[in-house]
């Protein structure tokens, strides 16, 4: 009997959470939630939620069916950064005055519980469910849907919006929406360069101009544009000759020839240098109605005459200052924003204008609030994911797995990239991070090893 294909792939009926996760996805492509203090939260993104509901029926259906020791779990990686945050919290749990901190140590807490959402359980599920290439690519094609339309909503805000900070479709900001089109649009990109899927091509070719054109978070569309043409390079000398100048030449135009693309990605990002009026920040010793130390407060006007590098590049010393005094542990988990700011870590450099949100470095951030063990943790657990994607350019089989990988390759080099200028470690977005993860891991389970595809 012919198998029956649902746009180019595999089709078969869709069961209740092979749904629910779909649900997630799409929640995923966005940050739409609940948001209570602009600064500490609390951040409920509706992806987390969906996560949290879904847990006792997929824990449910995995005992009842007898699979609980059959299940995947993360690599050990992922219990080291985890057994790390457990332990940094010794050094939140009391503030500045010895007294027992319960906000402390509630912000620690939820910081810990997110990677344990985000890695472990969700992780978990998507693997479990979403268990072979077809249903993995059918996911993606529903991803592919919504993507759309969120560049589509945020087309609309470019036109419509003189303010590019809200140029974010349904994401918190900028920077929050570029970095996940920096992940999610590789993974599509290599799907149809790779892949026989007639009806992708043209569709995710104009999906890339028209995200370009979005794109006013720097420098996110210069790491999209590199991974593209790696991707491409990879492909072969037509491709090469072909996609590569095109992709260059239309990402040139856009930054060029629109005005706000060149203030935000040229102007904006190579302009190291404060514009602007500038104001020196202090603390401010009364709380807000939320109990909260405001941080960030403008005091009086700098200096006239005064030249600064942006804060989201000084931000850098002060992050490093945090992990080489406390090595071992960092400062906490769920310290680093408290900490960031204080005069012991900032030193004589220039604590002048709020940072844009969402600017910091992952890396810096995991290494000043969970230490050194934190950092080369969540180092280890990312290589080994990335080993993986590598490795799997010699073992896909079929043109549906040989696509997959190729999207999946770029999505990882996305989330090594990206993180380096705005976390992925966010409400909701971080849900795509683990299932790119989960699906790699799903087709190195699937295909045959190294050794035995080359004594084929």
């Amino acid at each position: 009997m012919r198998q029956r294909l649902f746009l180019g792939i595999p089709a078969f009926p869709l069961r209740p959470l092979e749904i629910a996760i779909m649900v997630i996805l799409i929640a995923a492509c966005s940050q739409l939630g609940y948001v209570g203090h602009p600064r500490y939260g609390p951040f409920i993104a509706i992806a987390d939620v969906l996560c949290v509901l879904i847990a006792p029926f997929w824990i449910f259906r995995v005992i009842r069916s007898g699979r609980l020791k059959k299940l995947h779990w993360p690599p050990a990686a992922l219990g080291a950064l985890l057994i790390t945050g457990v332990l940094s919290l010794s050094r939140v749990c009391f503030d500045d005055e010895g007294a027992l901190s319960l906000s402390n140590i509630k912000s620690g807490v939820i910081e810990i519980a997110q990677l344990a959402l985000y890695f472990g359980f969700a992780w978990m599920l998507f693997v479990d469910v979403l268990n072979n290439a077809s249903k993995l690519a059918r996911a993606m094609v529903v991803m592919l849907i919504f993507v759309s339309l969120s560049v589509i909503w945020a087309l609309y805000q470019y036109v419509s919006q003189p303010d590019l900070m809200k140029v974010c479709a349904g994401f918190g900001n900028r920077n929050v929406y570029c970095a996940f089109l920096t992940v999610v649009l590789p993974l599509f990109f290599g799907i149809a360069l790779y892949g026989k899927f007639d009806f992708m091509r043209p569709w995710v070719y104009i999906l890339c101009v028209l995200a370009a054109i979005t794109m006013v978070g720097p420098p996110h569309i210069w790491i999209l544009t590199g991974i593209l043409c790696w991707l491409t390079w990879l492909r072969g000398r037509r491709s090469r000759l072909v996609i590569i100048p095109i992709t260059l030449a239309a990402v040139l135009l856009i930054s060029t020839g629109l005005p706000k693309n060149q203030t935000a990605n040229i102007s904006g990002f190579f302009d190291v240098i404060e514009r602007g009026e500038l104001h020196k920040l202090e603390i401010s010793e009364t709380p807000d109605n939320t109990g909260n130390v405001e941080e960030g407060t403008a005091a009086d006007t700098a200096p006239e005459g005064v030249s600064v590098v942006k804060k989201r590049w000084i931000e850098w010393q002060p992050a490093l200052n945090m992990l080489a005094d406390n090595l071992p542990l960092g400062v906490g988990a769920g310290a680093y924003q408290r900490k960031i700011g204080e005069a012991q870590y900032y030193g004589a450099l220039p604590n002048l204008n709020k940072t844009e949100p969402d600017t910091n470095n992952l890396y810096l951030v995991i290494g000043a609030s969970l230490g050194l063990l934190g950092l080369i943790s969540l180092l280890s657990f990312m290589l080994h994911f990335g080993y993986m994607a590598s490795n799997l350019w010699l073992r896909a089989q079929g043109a549906l797995q040989r696509s997959l990988v190729a999207g999946l390759y770029g999505a990882v080099i996305g989330i090594w990239a990206t993180n380096l200028f705005t976390s992925l470690l966010v409400r909701g977005v971080a849900i795509i991070w683990a299932f790119i993860f989960a699906a790699i891991y799903v087709i190195f389970c699937e295909t045959p090893k190294e050794s035995e595809v080359s004594n084929k």
